[in-house]
């Protein structure tokens, strides 16, 4: 996998973990804010005697609002039963009714004007209880259904769901292409390095000296490559002048054999004829050995330039005394 992809990727994750943080906390806040109108609502009716009266009033009548009863009202007695209710909701499409605790021995002192969070009878919906006691000392308890907030929690749910997705394929995409602008210089970079080691010690990458690194990498790898390549240049040309010096060397070597082979066989030709007895007169021997000095003298001569050269090695220095 690329570094453009990996950097996407881990991008895209981070992004994902925090739109699910926020949203999250979004979500909680937002239920809470909500929960906590209710129970603020509850508890002003109960605190309100007219208000309290105003619905007493309302549920007492068999007329019906529009907008349906946004509450259920049900009235016990000194212990705890249930005598009369009214459903939350439309006449011919009623809420059901809210689950209260058990009170057998009586209400507890410590249930009235306390919110307590109650599921309905048949477990479908949750209510939001507030039990208190009327002027009249009539004992009622107020319920406020949470559907709608339950319904406004999972549209919320949703939305955030929809908006999170399309927010992190936006910015991976963008990511992608500031990544791709980004890191074009190290692809270049890295172009340079293949053709380099196929042998192209002229390619540059090219990438303009900036303030970012990797401009200033690239500017940097450019002056290498310069450095690299002047000093392979230099040592191409010392190696060529060596080798010619070398070749020089070679056949100064071999004429400088040709020309001792001549005073050299000439020396041993007289040395086999004054063996053989062909020089036992005094005039010829003499006659020899006036022959055989120059021959001796530019032997000794030629010897010596060979074996002060430098460039010679042991091998060259027999293949001309051979």
């Amino acid at each position: 996998m690329s570094l453009r992809a990996r950097l996407v990727l881990s991008l895209g994750a981070i992004l994902a973990v925090a739109l699910v943080v926020a949203g999250v906390a979004l979500v909680g806040l937002t239920r809470v804010s909500q929960m906590d109108a209710v129970d603020r609502e509850l508890e002003a009716i109960a605190a309100r005697p007219v208000a309290m009266a105003g619905m007493m009033n309302m549920a007492a009548t068999t007329a019906e609002d529009a907008a349906g009863r946004r509450m259920a009202i049900v009235w016990l007695n000194a212990n705890g039963r249930v005598v009369r209710t009214v459903a939350s909701g439309y006449a011919d499409s009623p809420d059901p009714l809210p689950s209260l605790p058990d009170w057998t021995g009586g209400i507890p002192a410590s249930a009235f004007n306390t919110v307590i969070d109650r599921p309905s009878l048949d477990g479908a919906i949750r209510y939001h209880v507030l039990v208190t006691q009327t002027r009249m000392g009539g004992i009622i308890a107020v319920a406020a259904p949470l559907t709608s907030i339950e319904a406004g929690t999972r549209a919320l749910i949703r939305t955030l769901f929809v908006v999170g997705g399309l927010t992190i394929a936006v910015l991976l995409l963008v990511a992608w292409l500031i990544l791709r602008a980004g890191l074009l210089p190290l692809e270049r970079i890295a172009a340079t390095a293949e053709r380099i080691a196929g042998g192209d010690l002229s390619h540059r990458t090219g990438v303009a000296h900036d303030d970012t690194e990797v401009g200033r990498m690239g500017a940097a790898f450019d002056a290498m490559l310069d450095q690299i390549e002047g000093a392979f240049g230099e040592q191409q040309a010392a190696l060529a002048a060596k080798a010619q010096s070398e070749d020089r060397l070679r056949r100064f070597v071999a004429d400088a054999s040709h020309e001792l082979r001549t005073p050299v066989t000439s020396i041993r030709g007289y040395a086999e004829l004054y063996r053989a007895g062909g020089l036992a007169d005094a005039a010829a021997l003499d006659t020899a050995m006036d022959r055989i000095g120059p021959r001796a003298g530019e032997w000794a001569r030629w010897l010596t330039i060979c074996c002060s050269l430098p460039g010679l090695t042991r091998d060259d220095h027999c293949a001309v005394i051979r």
